[in-house]
């Protein structure tokens, strides 16, 4: 038996993953190196989400949340010996901004776990440790549920995403090996 909201149609949170996932997986896969081998990796790694989190700050309605992350990435550098280079910031929406910040730290959970399993152990940069934030990803989530998927702002947000997903691809080639 079918429930209404089995027949419902999918929110804009659902269409901009949808929308955006081509973007995301050309940003996801210029990180694969990391991904694949996290010890000769890190520090570029580290950079480049730096830089990418510095090129966003001034649009953040989790502010907060982005400087503690970016706090994090500037002192497990400087432990490092590594200067990230920066990269030119971009001017999206808030929204879209919280939407890679939040998403980013899901994916920053399964990257710690692997980090964790590498023999002999890795040390743990306290990026790697900021809180996951799930409240404030259930909380953005269902904000992006109340914009009409076929709304103008929709479309902007999307064309925002995909721009932020590309300020990653650029930040990582920005940084040296």
């Amino acid at each position: 038996m079918t429930t209404p909201q089995d027949r419902a149609e999918p929110g804009f949170r659902h269409l901009l993953r949808v929308q955006t996932k081509a973007a995301h997986d050309t940003a996801e896969a210029v990180f694969s190196r990391f991904i694949n081998d996290p010890r000769a990796g890190l520090a570029w790694f580290l950079a480049a989400q730096h830089a990418a989190f510095a090129a966003l700050q001034h649009g953040a309605q989790t502010g907060a949340l982005l400087s503690d992350l970016t706090a994090r990435l500037e002192a497990d550098l400087a432990d490092l010996g590594r200067v990230p280079v920066a990269v030119r910031g971009i001017d999206i929406d808030p929204l879209a901004v919280d939407y890679l910040v939040l998403g980013s730290r899901l994916g920053t959970e399964v990257l710690r776990r692997r980090l964790m399993a590498e023999t002999p152990p890795v040390p743990i940069p306290s990026y790697f440790l900021a809180c996951a934030a799930p409240g404030l990803w259930r909380q953005h989530c269902a904000c992006l549920d109340t914009i009409a998927p076929d709304s103008p702002r929709a479309r902007h947000l999307t064309i925002d995403v995909i721009a932020g997903y590309e300020l990653f691809r650029r930040a990582a080639g920005a940084q040296p090996d």
